[in-house]
């Protein structure tokens, strides 16, 4: 056997060792392609299982929230009134409403024959009071319903709404939910999130929506995580406007109304660090 024919027979017994390399590279097996496919296939449903969670969490934490956005109905002289309004908190058997002022309040018309209905107890309309503290500038003010057991509205529970903190930042672009009673159509929850258009230092949010209508005013604005951040003070599309939740809690602080809105502990999706705990109230505390 000449050299050249030993050297054939060499390159014919290293190819026949090994097909794992072709001119320098590793070429994968079948076996372990097949592995790499499999790889790749979970790793794909894992993704598409963390993100059917996070919006499954998503939704229904914007669902809890809505739990504290009830409907106001009145006659402002002979005209009939509606709007939403955000519970911030209660003393004894008195639920504390926060609204926008001109819901009820038309210069020196007050609204009368104010009734509100839960999002708990849809079929009951409970007598309201319109409190004498507002803030045109704001365009905020506060009702009262008297007589409110706790198993008729479980403060604990049902306002446990994570408040933006600080550190948190919202601009164009944040996705949201303008959460109210559009026409009369009660928790109306549109199927996709509007977007914030301008954030003026923590003055008010402007958003985008195209489903804003009479009855929005007083009601919620809504993160894509159901954190509450303003409460809708203008209801006329395309641009709707909020004022931000930091500007109400200070006012109704500065008016000693009682509040619980921030109450026990709401855990971001997939265990983020931006979780927060709030203060629970005494009659919270377990």
């Amino acid at each position: 056997m000449n050299s050249g024919t030993r050297n054939l027979a060499a390159l014919a017994a290293m190819c026949s060792l090994s097909s794992s390399f072709v001119f320098g590279q590793r070429v994968l097996t079948p076996l372990e392609e097949q592995s790499e496919r499999a790889k790749e296939i979970e790793a794909k449903w894992r993704e598409e299982y963390r993100r059917e969670r996070e919006a499954h969490y998503r939704l229904r934490s914007v669902m809890n929230a809505m739990h504290a956005i009830v409907l106001i109905e009145g006659r402002l002289g002979e005209t009939p009134t509606l709007g939403a309004g955000i519970i911030v908190g209660r003393d004894g058997d008195v639920l504390y409403v926060a609204t926008a002022n001109h819901v009820v309040r038309r210069g020196s018309v007050q609204a009368h024959d104010l009734k509100v209905v839960l999002y708990t107890g849809k079929n009951r309309r409970w007598q309201a009071n319109l409190l004498p503290r507002f803030d045109s500038t704001l365009d905020l003010t506060v009702l009262a319903i008297s007589g409110v057991s706790n198993n008729d509205f479980d403060v604990c529970s049902s306002l446990s709404l994570l408040i933006r903190p600080k550190v948190d930042s919202i601009g164009r672009g944040t996705r949201v939910y303008p959460v109210g009673h559009p026409n009369g159509e009660l928790w109306i929850l549109p199927a996709e999130p509007d977007a914030i258009v301008r954030v003026e230092a923590e003055a008010s949010i402007t958003f985008q929506s195209v489903v804003l209508s009479v009855g929005h005013s007083g009601g919620g604005l809504l993160t894509a995580n159901g954190s509450l951040i303003g409460m809708i003070v203008k209801d006329s599309p395309p641009f709707g406007s909020a004022l931000p939740i930091e500007k109400i809690m200070h006012a109704l602080q500065q008016w000693n109304i009682p509040t619980q809105l921030s109450v026990g502990y709401r855990e971001m999706p997939l265990n983020s660090s931006s979780a927060i705990r709030f203060p629970v109230p005494k009659e919270c505390q377990k």
